[in-house]
């Protein structure tokens, strides 16, 4: 199975600095002009959040090669979200892929994307000019995914640059459809014990892409990592070996993103 396939991803710079002397006052700590220049630009976590009733919509970008289509693309977002910006979306964030752990699909990056409500994404398809602005994304992109789902609660997501993210996206069995459920719940003990949290989880987005006619996916979830090691440490676990043909049967299609950190 693919997932069995380990990760690995380069871990960036460590920095420590220990107190001189073990008794008395501490000794003060010399920091160097560009050890603190470092310190002093290291990024900021990114913060994202959204309120009952917006929606929150995850964006998956492959972009199209060449000049022509970086110019498509520059066309393609001052229009759309010149448009889109009327009723509100906003943009909080963009996290590059770091790696594709499962599946063919390997986008650049992955956008996060906030709308008032429904209503307001509504009312941009509705809009007589969108289809004509919709219909120039393959110029751009070799696909753009569109992810969107309305959260009945407040949504605070925040991105450290000292971690790992995966976001999984799982195609629900239609004839086992509890087991994927239950993969989750089973395996969520053994995420946590070895540097692992879930935080965010969508249920049943509607889903959008140019590229194909694929369903969508019925889960997309997105895990927090202390590093890039616990999450190749997952696949030798025995939590996951024991549930890992939940993950098989419940599923017909698995894809797994690692993120990264713009910074």
């Amino acid at each position: 199975m693919g997932f069995r396939n380990r990760i690995m991803v380069l871990m960036a710079l460590g920095l420590t600095l220990a107190n001189g002397g073990c008794t008395g006052s501490p000794a003060p700590v010399q920091v160097s002009d560009s050890v603190a220049k470092v310190v002093k630009n290291a990024p900021e976590p990114i913060i994202m959040q959204w309120a009952p009733g917006e929606v929150v919509s995850v964006i998956s970008i492959d972009p199209a090669d060449g000049d022509q289509a970086r110019q498509a693309r520059r066309s393609y977002l001052d229009d759309a979200f010149g448009l889109a910006g009327r009723y509100g979306l906003q943009r909080l964030g963009v996290l590059p892929v770091r790696g594709v752990a499962v599946g063919g699909f390997k986008p650049g990056a992955v956008g996060f994307y906030s709308w008032p409500g429904a209503a307001q994404s509504a009312a941009l398809e509705s809009h007589p000019q969108w289809p004509a602005i919709k219909a120039r994304r393959p110029e751009g992109w070799d696909e753009l995914r569109i992810h969107d789902v309305v959260v009945d609660r407040a949504v605070r997501l925040s991105f450290d640059p000292a971690k790992t993210y995966t976001m999984a996206s799982a195609w629900i069995n239609p004839e086992r459809p509890a087991d994927y459920d239950q993969y989750l719940h089973n395996i969520t003990s053994t995420v946590e014990r070895i540097g692992g949290r879930f935080i965010f989880d969508m249920r049943d987005p509607a889903f959008e892409s140019h590229a194909s006619d694929d369903p969508a996916p019925g889960r997309v979830v997105f895990v927090e990592w202390d590093s890039a090691e616990a999450l190749a440490a997952l696949q030798d676990t025995q939590g996951f070996k024991d549930n890992v043909a939940l993950l098989q049967s419940g599923t017909t299609r698995f894809e797994l993103l690692v993120l990264g950190h713009p910074g």
